[in-house]
């Protein structure tokens, strides 16, 4: 899997993850402390985030990495 592949799967389980919780990207930047923006453009596979802010926006969902990395296996 290349890098750009990566980050569009990593976008779509954020994205999934987002909408099953039923929050708005500003709610998510909100209560990650990360820019609207900034949450689309990982959504979109654009933005290659620091572990810090991947931690921030999971412990948001009710996630950890490690369900991260769970998901990105399947």
């Amino acid at each position: 899997m290349t890098n750009d592949e990566l980050l569009k799967l990593l976008g779509t389980i954020l994205k999934q993850l987002r909408e099953d919780k039923d929050i708005s990207q500003e709610r998510l930047a909100q209560l990650s402390g990360v820019h609207r923006n900034y949450i689309g453009r990982m959504e979109r596979g654009e933005q290659n985030a620091s572990i810090i802010i991947w931690y921030r926006v999971c412990e948001s969902l009710g996630k950890s990495l490690s369900d991260l990395g769970r998901m990105l296996r399947k």
